[in-house]
């Protein structure tokens, strides 16, 4: 695990490091939500990772989560993961998440992964992604979660209440009003 130096402008979680393959992360399982959104198995043996190509040395088993137009409106690749574990390596203590994404960050932040995360809380937006990334967060995290529905901006313009030791925002502009 690094050692934590505070706020560093130069952090690059785009740098390649090999020990996101190490780390077993719960993937949410493929199915349709009753909102329409759906999550497919994408099973990838080359993935394009930081604008390069790469053949896999074993098959990589992805998350495709669409919307009800068929949009795809995450995923969860082999760039994803490095860049997650890159994140997750530096983080620790209490960590407020901005957006739960497919739940691939707190899996690599907790102690069972790369970081040093003892309690997370989570500000979603979306209770389509809160019910379907949440059951397969709940079965594997090993640290408290406290989970809110909100927007991560309003959050964060609140007065201060908590400290939190790690923030992690991982948001997107949403596109239709029924996220």
């Amino acid at each position: 695990m690094a050692e934590w130096s505070g706020f560093n402008p130069a952090f690059d979680d785009t740098e390649w490091d090999d020990a996101w393959s190490s780390v077993p992360v719960a993937l949410v399982p493929p199915g349709e939500h009753p909102s329409g959104y759906r999550v497919e198995r994408g099973v990838m043996y080359e993935a394009m990772i930081f604008d390069r190509p790469y053949r896999l040395s074993a098959p990589f088993d992805a998350r495709l989560l669409y919307d009800p137009e068929g949009r795809l409106w995450m995923s969860n690749t082999p760039q994803e993961h490095i860049m997650m574990c890159n994140n997750g390596r530096l983080s620790r203590g209490h960590v407020l998440i901005g957006g739960m994404g497919l739940g691939v960050y707190p899996q690599y932040a907790m102690p069972d992964g790369v970081g040093a995360a003892t309690e997370f809380t989570v500000i979603e937006y979306s209770s389509v992604v809160r019910d379907i990334v949440l059951p397969t967060l709940q079965a594997v995290l090993t640290v408290p979660m406290n989970l809110y529905m909100g927007d991560i901006a309003t959050f964060l313009a609140e007065p201060v209440s908590v400290q939190y030791d790690t923030i992690f925002l991982d948001t997107c502009l949403l596109y239709t009003s029924d996220a």
